[in-house]
C-alpha cells in the first residue's frame, strides 16, 4: 500500500511540476512577446517623429515649396497621433502627454492662415516649426 501511495504521489507531483513549468514558460513567452511588441511600437513612433522633422528640414532647403507640403506635414503628424493614441496603454503616460502637446502645436501651426500660399506660410512659420522640431528632438532624447 505504501509503494502504491508513493507512486500516486509521484505521478501527482510530476503532473503538478509539469503544469507549473508550462505556465511559467507560457508567461515568460507572453512577457517577451509584449516587450518586443512595445519595443517595435516605440521604434516606429521614433521613426515617425524623425520623418516629420526630416520633412520639415527638407522643405527648408528646397528651391520651391511643393504644393502638398502642408498636407504632407499634416499626414505625418496625424500618423504620430494615431500611433500614440492606439498604443497609449503600452507607452509611458509622460511620453504620450509630451507627444500630444507637440502634435497639437504642429496641427495648429499647419492650420494657421491656411488661405495663404505655402511659400509665404512657410517663411512666416519657419521659426515656430523649428522650435517644434526641437521639442520633438527633446522627446526622442528623453524617452527613446
Amino acid at each position: 500500500m505504501n509503494s502504491s501511495f508513493g507512486i500516486v504521489i509521484g505521478i501527482i507531483l510530476t503532473s503538478v511540476v509539469g503544469l507549473v513549468k508550462e505556465i511559467i514558460i507560457r508567461e515568460c513567452n507572453t512577457r517577451r512577446d509584449d516587450s518586443l511588441r512595445i519595443k517595435n511600437i516605440r521604434e516606429d513612433l521614433k521613426a515617425d517623429i524623425k520623418t516629420l522633422c526630416a520633412i520639415w528640414e527638407n522643405y527648408k532647403i528646397s528651391e520651391s515649396m511643393h504644393k502638398e507640403f502642408r498636407r504632407d506635414m499634416e499626414g505625418q503628424t496625424r500618423r504620430i497621433i494615431e500611433v500614440y493614441t492606439a498604443f497609449a496603454k503600452d507607452l509611458d503616460a509622460v511620453l504620450v502627454d509630451d507627444l500630444r502637446e507637440v502634435c497639437s502645436k504642429f496641427m495648429k501651426l499647419i492650420e494657421t492662415t491656411s488661405e495663404i500660399g505655402d511659400n509665404v506660410w512657410f517663411k512666416e512659420m519657419e521659426r515656430e516649426g523649428d522650435k517644434l522640431c526641437e521639442e520633438f528632438d527633446e522627446i526622442v532624447n528623453d524617452h527613446f
